[in-house]
């Protein structure tokens, strides 16, 4: 099968076998399959439609889902490290503890996703969506959030060190807890009443420009 074609399946043991032959896999039709823990490391997945199927536990590593389509898709504990997620749609996937280190979510639309606990460690989600998005307790350190839409995310206790939200909107998150030591937050959308809400702010450059000092208080002039 060569780039551009579509194939549909609907069974996990049609795509298994599918991959076995090492055919490139764009389009697939997986809408509510079960692939609960299977094994798909390197899987090119490319636009594939898998809204409501369920993926727990599976092992994506370094696979290529670039726009798929994951609407309510079940992620929980997936292994996703490097994977290339940029444009897909995870409106309301629950991806509760999964492994996102290294991966690519740039453009994609996580608007409602369940992220609690999740690790995105160097995760790359420049322009992403993920107003209203559950983060609460995840690991965001070193994380690439330029631009990205944050509304309403719920950023409990999240760990964001060194994270990266230059331009990010904040508009309404919950930061409480989070930790943001030596974050970028230059140019963000982030009130001084949510800033004051974060455990630890150390180092951190604030949207106007200026550096939070070790143990100080947030600048007045902090919108």
């Amino acid at each position: 099968m060569t780039a551009g074609d579509e194939m549909v399946t609907n069974t996990r043991e049609q795509l298994l076998q599918i991959m076995d032959t090492g055919q490139v896999l764009i389009g697939l039709e997986l809408e509510g399959v079960d692939l609960s823990a299977a094994e798909l490391e390197g899987a090119f997945l490319r636009q594939a439609r898998l809204a409501g199927a369920d993926l727990s536990y599976a092992d994506l590593t370094r696979a290529n889902l670039f726009g798929a389509d994951l609407q309510s898709a079940d992620l929980h504990g997936a292994y996703l490290f490097g994977c290339e997620l940029n444009c897909a749609d995870l409106r309301k996937a629950s991806l509760r503890e999964s492994d996102l280190d290294d991966a690519c979510l740039g453009e994609a639309d996580l608007r409602e996703a369940d992220l609690t606990r999740a690790s995105l460690s160097q995760a790359r989600l420049e322009g992403a969506n993920l107003g209203g998005a559950v983060l609460y307790a995840a690991d965001l350190t070193g994380a690439w959030l330029r631009c990205t839409d944050l509304c309403g995310a719920d950023l409990r206790t999240a760990m964001c060190g060194a994270v990266i939200l230059v331009q990010a909107d904040l508009t309404g998150a919950d930061l409480t807890g989070a930790d943001l030591r030596r974050a970028n937050l230059r140019g963000a959308k982030v009130s001084r009443t949510q800033l004051q809400q974060v455990a630890v702010l150390d180092d951190a450059l604030l949207p106007d420009g200026s550096c939070q000092r070790s143990g100080g208080q947030i600048a007045s002039g902090t919108a």
